[in-house]
């Protein structure tokens, strides 16, 4: 495998390239053996590309372990420079020309390249990219998997997306979103990813329901044991342009099958038909729109609930809670709005306008009530994270400005009691993630205590392809209502890192499936190890006589791990 290629390779790399004084012919070497350790670091350092705004839940899985399950969000991906136009990069690059060039950054055997002066066409570039992936993180080894797919069908990539957890904790339910980073791809489309057997595995399936919420961005979707809440957000048309909304919508979760068993076959009848044989677009959620001739049952319909009081907003978060007397509530804190006169984007202290209150949703009642405050409040923010713990509200991070500096950005971590109606800040003892909007945000238990997780992010100055994150912190409590961050897993974007996964992908996509996934990747390794054999036979010939038979020698011992291997 590779850490063997590089243990029996790397002397006689060293001797042949003194002997031969091929220069070029080395950096080919070195590239090929750099490939079989980016391939072998692959399986084991894969990690998410950076990006923001993903959706984060942890999941139970049929083994009954929980993984922290991450889907969507933008950010950048490592691609090759060049390509022809209108094709994408991964269809125009040359395969061996995309692996070597990445085994070459990720080993670090040719800094040159890396540093951009390596003039092959082949060198990497980042790209900004609406996500479509879903991972799993373990946390006891602080890894991470992509999750294996049980059929091709899969939400578009896409960020602003809101979801939450259904099934007993062991789906994943995501509502609208944006494919693109302007307002014109929003969607309205409705999927639920379900665990499945083995590690990192799971499906995805899109249902489609009677009478939809409009298309947006920057809403909430919650849910208790047995509907779905969709809240606010915003929207856009042409004929309108932006529609920020103040609209509540609720569909049973018997709709996803999560009920009886004739509603089960029922959701499942209707996606497998409306999803095979519409001629409509898979970004519509609505039933009309793909089969007007086949009936519905009433609960695949949605219903309209009381519209939200308060001024307008996009980017607040909305969490379940359950209050004094058992009242099932979705608490919407924070958000922004642009107000009148100001242009979008305008860095002006008075043209946003942003949002602590804490506004309680009713469930059973169909009513809203703004949440008392005693003491000190989160300052106002948008674009932050927020989850349950111990039936309190949870917020971290968010954005406090339009303006592009550090302090735009938040990092503090914040509590709401239902039953006191105060907030507490929990100070970081020791260190803590730096200031990011848009994390992800989830809720656990770790080492027997309940815990706030946080993934990804983006940090201020900056860009998407220059600041976002993927690195994991945990926050736990402990007994005596104190707690501390601890980081598991590093931000790390660095295309040795990101592009890794994408290297092992696309060698073990090279065969045409004869072989399985594992084996086609144990066999790639092994080519790229007898191509960098072949070429250093052939530097060895123009060595000495003595470094050609002392080689030849030491070849024909040291292949013998290499076939076994």
């Amino acid at each position: 495998d590779g850490a063997v290629a590089q243990d029996v390779m790397a002397p006689y790399i060293a001797k042949t390239c003194n002997a031969a004084l091929a220069s070029a012919g080395c950096l080919w070497l070195s590239s090929l053996v750099a490939l079989a350790w980016t391939v072998e670091a692959a399986e084991t350092k894969a990690r998410p590309p950076c990006r923001k705004s993903p959706e984060l839940h942890f999941l139970f899985w049929p083994d009954g372990k929980e993984r922290l399950v991450s889907y969507g969000g933008k950010g950048f991906d490592w691609v090759p420079k060049g390509g022809k136009k209108g094709k994408t990069d991964e269809e125009t690059v040359d395969r061996l020309g995309l692996l070597t060039d990445n085994a070459v950054n990720a080993s670090g055997v040719i800094e040159m390249a890396a540093k951009g002066k390596h003039k092959g066409k082949n060198k990497l570039k980042r790209k900004v990219k609406m996500f479509g992936d879903t991972w799993a993180f373990d946390e006891p080894s602080g890894s991470w998997e992509k999750v294996t797919l049980g059929s091709m069908a899969a939400p578009v990539g896409r960020w602003k997306t809101t979801g939450c957890r259904v099934d007993g904790a062991k789906a994943m339910l995501v509502y609208g979103g944006d494919e693109v980073t302007a307002e014109s791809g929003m969607l309205n489309d409705m999927w639920v990813f379900k665990t499945d057997q083995g590690v990192a595995r799971g499906t995805w399936t899109q249902f489609y329901t009677i009478n939809p919420p409009r298309r947006r961005r920057g809403h909430i979707t919650a849910c208790n044991a047995t509907h779905v809440i969709v809240i606010g957000g915003k929207s856009w048309t042409k004929e309108t342009d932006t529609i920020v909304n103040t609209d509540v919508w609720a569909l049973p979760l018997e709709a996803l099958g999560f009920g009886d068993s004739t509603a089960a076959k029922e959701a499942a009848m209707v996606a497998t038909i409306n999803g095979s044989f519409s001629k409509a677009t898979s970004l519509d959620a609505s039933l009309r729109t793909k089969n007007t001739q086949h009936p519905v049952l009433a609960p695949l319909a949605w219903t309209e609930g009381a519209n939200f009081p308060g001024r307008p907003r996009w980017g607040a978060t909305g969490t379940t809670l359950t209050g004094p007397h058992g009242i099932e509530y979705v608490a919407v804190f924070g958000g922004r709005n642009k107000n009148k006169g100001f242009k979008r984007h305008e860095q002006s202290g008075s043209a946003y306008t942003y949002y602590n209150e804490v506004w309680l949703y009713n469930l059973q009642a169909n009513s809203w009530s703004k949440g008392k405050v005693h003491g000190d409040a989160p300052h106002p923010r948008d674009h932050h994270g927020a989850t349950a713990v111990d039936g309190d509200l949870y917020v971290f991070g968010g954005r406090v400005s339009e303006l592009k500096t550090r302090d735009a950005v938040m990092n503090d971590l914040w509590s709401y009691s239902l039953w006191t109606e105060s907030w507490t800040l929990h100070k970081a003892v020791s260190v803590a993630p730096i200031q990011r909007y848009m994390p992800g945000v989830a809720s656990t238990l770790w080492k027997g205590q309940s815990a706030v997780v946080i993934f990804a992010g983006e940090s201020l100055p900056g860009s998407t392809k220059r600041t976002t994150m993927n690195d994991v912190w945990v926050y736990a409590m402990g007994k005596d209502g104190k707690g501390d961050w601890s980081e598991l897993s590093p931000s790390d974007c660095s295309a040795k890192v990101v592009a890794a996964e994408a290297v092992a992908e696309l060698v073990a996509a090279e065969d045409d499936g004869l072989a399985e996934h594992a084996g086609r990747r144990g066999s790639a390794r092994l080519l790229i190890s007898a191509w960098a054999v072949a070429l250093l036979t052939f530097l060895a010939g123009l060595g000495s006589g003595v470094v050609r038979r002392r080689l030849g020698v030491g070849l024909s011992t040291s292949l013998q791990p290499l076939r076994s291997s």
